[in-house]
């Protein structure tokens, strides 16, 4: 049998909002629209909701966690799904005491150094890094670790780093896969252009590499 909803849960099922944006509203915290705020407190009048305010207590309590991101802003057709994902979860697990700090880069490569230079000056817990420029990367996530910091790097890797984990799509089968589907197009020798972003970066290097061996 399923347990019916209660408190904050229904709120956000009534409302079609994340449990995170009903946190704001309940408690006068920014990030959200006003006229979301207006549903959401109706909602909780409706309801006769309660603030179960021993729970809260408790929740902020508990011993708070700061995450570091750097992650470029462009191409936005590929960055803002990654930084949407990033978001939805900072917003979920907002209530567990976990905050994200935002070092954001303009472009693949550019000031990503000098972003994570930051975050570790600010005394982050962990750090989430797109590395697109690995060369200047490795002895930052190095130090990173050393100190306990886990460095995820995302999109693209830094190799030679001793970062604690990497989430991307494998390159190399990428490109393998794109140069097996490019052969199929044109006719036997065939020249065809490769056009990458930076073969400094792991990610676009092993790409390019798959296509050629593929082709």
């Amino acid at each position: 049998m399923t347990k019916p909803r209660r408190g904050i849960h229904l709120i956000a099922e009534m409302a079609n909002v994340s449990i995170g944006t009903v946190d704001r509203a309940l408690h006068g915290r920014n990030g959200i629209k006003e006229s979301t705020r207006l549903r959401i407190l109706q909602i909780a009048r409706q309801i006769s909701y309660t603030p179960n305010l021993a729970a809260r207590a408790l929740s902020v309590a508990k011993a708070s966690a700061c995450i570091g991101v750097c992650v470029p802003r462009e191409i936005h057709f590929f960055y803002d799904q990654l930084w949407g994902g990033i978001l939805d979860e900072a917003r979920r697990v907002e209530q567990l005491g976990v905050q994200f700090l935002h070092r954001p880069v303009q472009a693949l490569g550019e000031g990503d150094t000098g972003a994570v230079k930051e975050l570790l000056q600010a005394g982050v817990d962990g750090i989430i890094v797109t590395a697109g420029n690995p060369k200047g990367l490795t002895p930052l996530i190095n130090a990173a670790e050393e100190k306990g910091v886990p460095v995820v790097c995302v999109s693209t890797d830094a190799p030679e780093s001793r970062r604690s984990s990497i989430v991307c799509v494998e390159p190399r089968l990428n490109g393998c896969l794109a140069g097996e589907l490019m052969g199929k197009f044109v006719n036997p020798g065939s020249e065809v252009a490769v056009v990458a972003g930076m073969l400094s970066a792991e990610d676009h290097r092993k790409k390019t590499d798959g296509f050629s061996e593929a082709f």
